[in-house]
């Protein structure tokens, strides 16, 4: 059985919130997942080496992956994508 992240915390930057990110903080999705707020991002780094399942997004992370969210201005719904760590661009 894969681990299972169900939750999202306060992001550990200073950087200021969009207001899609304070929603999704404050609706009770949780506390199990640090984010950083990275470009308007928010960003997670699974940093172990097992795949981690994301429950809000309904993703499975694998081991030394990161997971950005994103809300664009006339969306309707989170984009949601795994890259390499090295690929992220702040």
């Amino acid at each position: 059985m894969l681990p299972t992240k169900q939750n999202v915390s306060t992001p550990t930057s200073q950087e200021r919130l969009p207001i899609w990110m304070a929603a999704l903080l404050a609706s009770g999705a949780g506390a199990a997942v640090r984010w950083e707020c990275m470009a308007g991002r928010a960003v997670y780094l699974n940093p172990g080496t097992e795949v981690e399942r994301i429950e809000t997004f309904g993703i499975e992370v694998p081991g030394r992956t990161a997971l950005l969210v994103t809300w664009r201005p006339g969306d309707t719904a989170y984009t949601v994508e795994l890259c390499a760590p090295e690929r992220i661009a702040a």
